[in-house]
């Protein structure tokens, strides 16, 4: 079953700079991301993020890099805050940031047929190096090293598969980095859109 897909125009506007080749960037992105496994995109609000890259074998934007007939490959850039809510720590605020990502995320890939078969965790806590610790006077330097703190968990990659088109499709979403999430579909019939 082919999927068409749709570009809401808030998306447009959010990740195509204010120029003269606006009208360009925005049709380069529409067709990248019409060409990523029939997947309806619309980011959400908070945190808020935008695209950084898309690439597919034949359409990219922002980015040099060709995927393999295939694969897809989208980056998200985003914010590292949530908006107004509870005072947390800036560890406890990065795992909430994974969470809601991944929340959005989760369900968008549900939707469209995704199941999660594996995850894999990281640790949002910062931890210093004892004699950082020293200089951030967050410890005495000459008493002993205290306890480590317990972990701050959340998922750093979730791996997604579905049946379309006839073959296995395999679909990664991981946090790239402290601000980037790259989204990863393999399995995409050459020539489907």
């Amino acid at each position: 079953m082919k999927i068409h897909l749709v570009l809401f125009a808030a998306i447009a506007a959010l990740c195509v700079p204010l120029s003269s080749q606006a009208g360009v960037r925005t049709e380069e992105l529409r067709r990248c991301l019409a060409d990523f496994g029939g997947i309806e995109w619309k980011l959400p609000y908070q945190p808020p993020i935008r695209i950084r890259s898309c690439a597919g074998p034949v359409v990219t934007y922002d980015t040099a890099d060709k995927p393999a007939p295939g694969r897809r490959v989208l980056e998200l850039i985003g914010e590292l805050t949530l908006g107004p809510g509870p005072q947390l720590s800036s560890d406890e605020n990065y795992a909430a940031l994974q969470h809601a990502m991944l929340a959005h995320f989760d369900a968008l890939f549900r939707r469209h047929g995704f199941r999660q078969v594996a995850t894999e965790t990281g640790n949002a806590r910062t931890i210093y190096p004892r004699a950082t610790q020293c200089l951030l006077h967050r410890v005495a330097c000459g008493e002993p090293e205290p306890p480590p703190a317990p972990p701050i968990p959340y998922v750093s990659m979730a791996r997604y598969t579905r049946s379309a088109d006839g073959q296995e499709q395999t679909l990664i979403f991981a946090a790239d980095a402290k601000n980037t999430w790259r989204i990863t579909l393999d399995g995409v019939a050459v020539g489907t859109k």
